[in-house]
């Protein structure tokens, strides 16, 4: 009885490890991928430039992955980033700031003061500016060397604030969306010069994607304003006098306003508009990487379920946003409610035998969710996150169905 026992065990106890030994990788395999992400990260800031040399985004990014491995992994990409695009000789005062503000978020780490929001941006500026001094001092001097020098500190300290917000969303507040607009333009800014085919850009392509997704998602006014931040950012790195901005916060704005009919018709009108801006504005060369870029974010675009751009849509909003945004937000729902009702009147009428089943009132509601709900923009969220509340609705008209006796 005993080896049965022990026999019976066996299984039980190796399958305990194995989960064990999953879990495990699991975790380290999750470990491992944040680490790389700083890496790259790092790596991605820190070719960012401005000013024609200036780049204060990896020592923000390194101040705000903190100390620990993964502020060690982010201030290593900030580095390697300086350096491969600087050179060595100016790539060294980054690498020189990113690796003071990663010793003092070791060093300081156990101190209560860290916590506090304005203590990495505190540490990124003072670390930025001490390394700054040196090149300030023995360089040629001036108000334009004066301004450079506020100008890198002050990035640095901002773009530690705003890559704080997507590390540690919690701690404040829901200000992700202008923080994810900012990690965007930087990632533009830093790709835009890469092409491995030799038309398309790697900053340019992420970008007109991004822009059609949240002119879908958000309407003209996302769309507009996410692409007159990344088409300032581009410009801005590739010292083009504004072809990109037009390009992509026009074909943002046009292809937002007809969001409400379909993927389809926003691609389109995307497309319309960024060719009308690159015929306008931009020279041959950046022209025809324009369309080429805009017909294959368009294509892109098209291919994730409906589902990926219902997550991107913001929240509803209560009357604290303003009476505007309040309002609108009442006459848009108000127009679907009574759209879903006159379709679902007019589907009752032309289906009698479901007005006639005494067994299962719901069952009414079947073939009119079927027929309304599946052709509605809306469906993922009235049968997803908001599924309790139409289940509750439909109970509600049940109800009354049953005490009137008829649909």
């Amino acid at each position: 009885m005993d080896r049965r026992n022990d026999g019976d065990r066996l299984p039980a106890r190796s399958m305990s490890l194995l989960d064990t030994a999953m879990d495990k990788l699991g975790e380290r395999g999750k470990r491992a991928a944040a680490l790389a992400a700083r890496l790259l990260g790092g790596w991605l800031l820190g070719r960012v430039t401005f000013f024609g040399g200036c780049a204060p985004l990896g020592p923000g990014f390194t101040g705000a992955c903190g100390g620990g491995a993964e502020g060690a992994f982010a201030a290593a990409g900030a580095m390697l980033g300086a350096v491969s695009r600087l050179g060595l000789a100016d790539g060294l005062r980054y690498a020189a700031a990113d690796l003071l503000i990663y010793a003092a978020a070791v060093l300081l780490r156990s101190m209560a003061v860290r916590r506090k929001p304005w203590f990495a941006p505190l540490v990124c500026v003072f670390m930025s500016a001490c390394v700054e001094a040196v090149y300030l001092y023995y360089g040629p001097g001036g108000a334009r060397a004066w301004v450079l020098f506020g100008a890198e500190c002050l990035l640095a300290g901002g773009a530690c604030v705003l890559y704080g917000v997507l590390l540690r969303p919690g701690e404040r507040g829901d200000r992700t969306g202008p923080a994810l607009m900012v990690l965007g333009a930087s990632l533009a800014l830093s790709l835009w010069d890469i092409r491995p085919w030799g038309v398309l850009s790697l900053g340019r392509l992420p970008a007109a994607f991004a822009v059609l997704a949240g002119a879908y998602a958000a309407g003209a006014p996302g769309g507009s304003l996410m692409g007159l931040v990344l088409g300032l950012s581009l410009d801005a790195a590739a010292g083009t006098p504004g072809p990109c901005t037009l390009a992509l916060g026009g074909a943002g704005a046009f292809s937002g306003l007809f969001r409400s009919r379909g993927r389809l018709a926003s691609a389109v009108c995307y497309v319309t508009a960024n060719a009308i801006a690159a015929f306008w504005a931009a020279g041959p060369e950046l022209r025809s990487a324009l369309l080429f870029e805009g017909f294959a974010a368009s294509v892109v675009f098209m291919l994730p379920t409906e589902r990926f751009y219902v997550n991107l849509m913001p929240r509803e909003q209560g009357l604290g946003k303003g009476a505007e945004a309040a309002l609108t937000d009442l006459l848009e729902r108000t127009g679907l409610a009574a759209s879903a009702l006159r379709d679902l009147g007019r589907l009752l009428e032309e289906t009698p035998e479901a007005g006639n089943n005494d067994e299962d009132l719901l069952s009414v509601f079947d073939v009119a969710a079927e027929t309304v709900c599946r052709r509605c923009r809306r469906r993922d969220v009235c049968w997803g996150r908001e599924y309790e509340d139409t289940r509750g609705a439909m109970v509600t008209a049940a109800g009354r169905m049953d005490k009137r006796g008829e649909a």
